[in-house]
């Protein structure tokens, strides 16, 4: 080998080593208490669409698909300049009236705008990710002056399990996903992959809940790190499964690592 071909060899090795480094994803875990007022179901919660816009949309398989919209302060039309969006994934047995409202205060307070899409029964990620989703995105970017880079996914129960397809399935669509309760099947975790896109990921799990143990979130999130996701692992000592009650704790941290994210 020349000097010079041993000098280009050498220079390789840097660069890929550079590029490793550069590449490797962030994954944290910090354990919190569980957040004041969590009742564990001991309250109920019965969902409303007060304030919410009705809307429908047509997907490429030629059917009528519902959603929700909440603009800010109760508007009710969309306004000149362009503004970040919530994609709201609900859990079984709900609406997206429930996440909708739950979040209500952080769009009033931070001018976002919220979307609740509603499942057929529960979600489906062939043909929800391919087909209902993005026309949900095309008609609200348009109708509502959505800033497409700054849409961001947050997803509960059943809609977090969504939320972690979307993140292989959609990785362009979004700047960030937020999870609580939520984790991929394990047959699926090794059909992660390297290439693409890596969308940012907080994950918020307690370690009661008994649908997604703990241990089992950990291994989703260890896997989307490793093939080169942002991810924060939020675990709520002796917190469950209930989200409505903690549901202003939960959002402000969801929204506090949203806010810092972008698509440009």
């Amino acid at each position: 080998m020349t000097k010079y071909n041993a000098l280009a060899f050498a220079l390789c090795c840097v660069l890929l080593v550079s590029f490793s480094l550069s590449a490797r994803a962030d994954y944290s875990e910090e354990s919190m208490p569980r957040p004041y007022g969590s009742s564990e179901y001991a309250n109920g919660y019965t969902e409303t669409d007060k304030g919410q816009i009705k809307e429908t949309v047509k997907t490429g398989l030629l059917k009528w698909e519902h959603y929700n919209i909440y603009l800010p302060d109760g508007e009710t039309e969309a306004v000149s300049y362009k503004r970040p969006a919530i994609l709201l994934l609900h859990g079984a047995g709900r609406t997206g009236a429930s996440l909708v409202e739950r979040w209500r205060k952080i769009a009033d307070n931070d001018n976002v705008i919220l979307i609740g899409p509603h499942a057929n029964g529960r979600w489906d990620p062939a043909s929800d990710a391919k087909y209902f989703i993005p026309a949900l995105l095309k008609d609200t970017i348009k109708k509502y002056n959505i800033d497409p880079n700054r849409i961001y996914v947050f997803g509960h129960s059943m809609g977090g399990v969504f939320a972690c397809f979307l993140a292989i399935m959609q990785p362009d669509s979004f700047a960030a996903l937020g999870i609580h309760a939520g984790m991929l099947p394990e047959n699926v975790l090794p059909m992660l992959s390297g290439e693409g896109r890596k969308t940012p990921i907080i994950m918020i799990n307690g370690t009661r809940d008994k649908g997604f143990p703990i241990s089992q979130v950990r291994q989703t999130a260890k896997a989307f790190a490793k093939t080169g996701h942002d991810v924060k692992l939020k675990v709520l000592e002796n917190h469950g499964h209930w989200y409505y009650d903690i549901a202003p704790s939960v959002n402000q941290m969801a929204w506090d690592y949203f806010k810092r994210k972008s698509l440009e």
